[in-house]
């Protein structure tokens, strides 16, 4: 590959992420690891489950897998974890949250990733 050649179509090839979903894909699977409780407890309490309130114990959201959002005022706080984790988690089809492996989920996660960017127009 010359310095001329576009990285996309080797990226495609070796069925590689781009840095930006790779990124993601890391903070994705640390909130695998926060539902499926294998996580340091630090990183599980800076995301608070959508069952977790008081009052959304009666939501029929309460009973799925997804973590509360906290709406922010500046880009620099969506890049928080807590924020970016629960966002990027909600995003996440029920399938893939729903896969209790690990290896499995990050199967899952990686393709699912990868045509979004690569097959998805």
């Amino acid at each position: 590959m010359g310095h001329v050649d576009h990285v996309r179509s080797v990226l495609h090839e070796l069925h590689w992420l781009p840095i930006l979903l790779r990124v993601k894909f890391k903070v994705t699977l640390l909130m695998f690891l926060v539902h499926a409780n294998q996580c340091l407890a630090y990183i599980s309490e800076a995301v608070t489950s959508v069952s977790c309130g008081p009052l959304q114990r009666r939501l029929r959201s309460s009973d799925g897998t997804n973590y509360t959002t906290a709406t922010t005022g500046t880009k620099f706080r969506e890049k928080a974890f807590s924020v970016a984790g629960s966002s990027f988690w909600i995003s996440l089809t029920e399938h893939i949250c729903s896969t209790t492996n690990k290896h499995c989920f990050k199967r899952c996660l990686e393709t699912y990733y990868f045509n979004i960017h690569f097959i998805t127009p």
